[in-house]
């Protein structure tokens, strides 16, 4: 076999031993956070930008063509 072919073989068993050792050694993950009834980032929001969910679709401007 071509030495190229054996250091290819080698790199990629070395790095897919690494990455299933990296994957299987992470931690186990904890438990979510509990949701908070808090609203005040809802309000925040709101008060920061004040705009409406409804928007108005009727007499726009016509778009320009690009050319």
């Amino acid at each position: 076999m071509p030495k190229t072919l054996l250091l290819v073989i080698l790199c990629l068993t070395i790095s897919l031993a690494g990455a299933g050792l990296w994957i299987m050694l992470q931690p186990a993950p904890s438990s979510p956070a509990p949701a908070t009834t808090d609203a005040a980032p809802q309000t925040l929001n709101h008060d920061l930008f004040g705009a409406s969910k409804r928007y108005d679709m009727e007499n726009g401007q016509q778009m320009r063509p690009r050319w």
